[in-house]
């Protein structure tokens, strides 16, 4: 599953805070904005590489900027 993580970051005291606004079971994936397509074309890159490359190559395959629990 896919989920999306919208966030706030505000200055506090010194160094930025952030706060979790909500999680979505369901993330938009539209090309919405000049800032949202590139995020977009590279969270489905990286996502097939996981779905489809992980399992056949094992450890050691470029999963792009997924990182591994």
């Amino acid at each position: 599953e896919l989920f999306g993580y919208d966030f706030m970051v505000c200055p506090a005291s010194g160094r930025p805070r952030a706060w979790l606004i909500e999680v979505n079971s369901s993330p938009a994936l539209d090309y919405s904005t000049p800032v949202t397509c590139p995020l977009v074309k590279k969270v489905m890159e990286d996502t097939v590489r996981v779905m489809v490359d992980l399992p056949e190559g094992g450890e050691g395959t470029d999963i792009g900027e997924w990182v591994p629990l």
